[in-house]
């Protein structure tokens, strides 16, 4: 090859090479943001940060890539990829991205991978003392020191019906499904405990018109209203099933039934006022009911229009 012919194509190959950034100079920035999933990584796990930097259009841009960097090494590290990984329990540590002069942070804290409670027990009486352990665990699954736990309880009562102490001693006071919670070091474990009633279970009976009627007691709450074997024009029955939690109050409840929820179809609005008689006799009382159409029945069809359902005085045992 002559001299003249190699320095034509190597000057061929520059300019392809060079394209439309010839001068080889990166898109200007105007910002960069982090997204991240959490605030928190758990000690000896990864939690990814993406850094998103853009350009004077708002426009993504992918041939700028930020630098990393931690403020503190011995409690969180992260990589040139964005990869945060817990070295240390403790924190916050701010993570930062920067490129071309503009730079973002995210806050950081490392804490227990998972925290669990035990004894993890589904039913506790009322009364009955329970002496909980909150264990706080790493990425690998090796028990860590991370300090004392912290106790609370949560219920969905106005009252609460259970205490527990500084050293985790639950008592529960009344009938209601309690979650037990422990924090360590920023870590939150948890365990759902039910507190029996004397209501609790599946009560059977029947309406004034003689339609099937089923409500369901756990944890001296009415979960569900079943109204069973409703006739329609094209449907050979239809089931209403209204699901909530509602607290018995002096052996009385009052359940709203509104929205959707039936099945199939919607409904609303009406109530279900109900008295407990005695530990195995109820007598509740059903305001009128809307089905609202269309409803897909059992059988195929489609009902179409609304229907109203007086359903006056229950009676139910179990």
């Amino acid at each position: 090859m002559s001299s003249r012919t190699w320095l034509m194509c190597s000057l061929a190959l520059v300019s392809a090479c060079g394209g439309e950034g010839a001068t080889g100079t990166a898109s200007p920035v105007a910002s960069i943001s982090i997204t991240v999933a959490s605030s928190a990584v758990g000690l000896g796990a990864n939690l990814t940060l993406v850094a998103i930097v853009r350009g004077a259009d708002s426009g993504i841009l992918t041939d700028q890539q930020p630098t990393w960097h931690s403020s503190n090494d011995a409690i969180a590290t992260v990589d040139a990829t964005g990869h945060v990984r817990g070295v240390a329990l403790g924190g916050p540590v701010t993570i930062t991205a920067a490129v071309a002069g503009k730079s973002a942070a995210a806050s950081v804290r490392v804490t227990p991978e998972v925290v669990l409670i035990t004894p993890n027990i589904a039913n506790v009486s009322a009364g009955q003392p329970v002496q909980f352990v909150a264990t706080a665990y790493d990425a690998a699954g090796t028990v860590i020191d991370g300090g004392p736990a912290t106790w609370s309880i949560s219920a969905p009562t106005p009252s609460p019906p259970a205490t527990i102490t500084a050293g985790g001693l639950f008592v529960a006071t009344a009938p209601a499904p309690v979650t037990v919670q422990a924090v360590i070091a920023g870590k939150m474990g948890s365990i759902l405990v039910g507190v029996p009633s004397i209501r609790d279970g599946l009560w059977i009976g029947a309406s004034s018109t003689g339609r099937p009627v089923q409500i369901q007691v756990l944890y001296g709450y009415v979960t569900a209203f079943r109204l069973t074997s409703i006739p329609l024009q094209l449907c050979t029955t239809l089931q209403l099933l209204v699901e909530g939690n509602t607290l018995i109050v002096n052996d009385q409840f009052s359940m709203s039934i509104t929205g959707t929820g039936a099945a199939p179809g919607s409904h609303g609005p009406g109530t279900v006022t109900g008295a407990f008689l005695t530990d195995a006799t109820l007598s509740a009382t059903i305001s009128t009911i809307v089905i609202f159409g269309p409803i897909t029945c059992d059988n195929g069809q489609v009902q179409p229009g609304n229907f109203g359902l007086n359903l006056g005085t229950v009676s139910l045992s179990r």
